[in-house]
């Protein structure tokens, strides 16, 4: 008889384990971490891709401002004083750019339709601000730029003097 019992409890034990499955709790458990991991590896590649995406915006408008600016110090730092009074106002800008045996060029800085203009050519699109500042008692004129693409906004703003002082004849 203690046989028989000995060999009765063996086969209750095995046959608890191996024909049971899963309890619901631990099928629970099981789908909660894999749903975690699996939500986690989404959220980690979206933000992988919009990172991205923003980042590329960010130096778009990084581009566009600094292109612009280069423009317009780059003529002003070889434009002459204009005849006959101030040729600048807050939104634009007229220099004269000297010409050897020719009278000055002229060169006018505006936006218009989110591009910047140099006379009527278009410079540089995406450019939703562009301001002129002058010192009244120096030639130095401030320009602040605003470049946006895809709602990243670029702002920059320098102080340039001419370096030519006088008219050529």
């Amino acid at each position: 008889m203690p046989a028989d019992n000995d060999e009765k409890r063996r086969e209750r034990v095995v046959n608890r384990y191996s024909s049971q499955g899963f309890t619901l709790l631990e099928v629970l458990l099981a789908l909660s971490l894999v749903s975690l991991v699996g939500s986690g590896l989404f959220l980690l590649n979206w933000l992988m891709f919009t990172g991205s995406e923003r980042q590329s915006a960010a130096c778009e408008a990084h581009h566009y401002a600094r292109t612009a600016m280069q423009w317009i110090t780059r003529d002003i730092l070889s434009s002459c004083p204009p005849q006959g009074g101030s040729s600048l106002n807050s939104d634009q800008l007229i220099l004269h750019l000297p010409v050897e045996g020719k009278p000055a060029e002229e060169i006018h800085y505006f936006l218009h339709s989110n591009n910047l203009r140099r006379n009527n050519l278009a410079l540089v699109q995406n450019i939703n601000y562009l301001n002129f500042q002058s010192s009244s008692d120096s030639d130095l004129i401030t320009i602040t730029v605003e470049s946006s693409v895809n709602n990243e906004i670029y702002r920059l703003s320098i102080a340039v003097c001419s370096r030519i002082s006088t008219i050529p004849e």
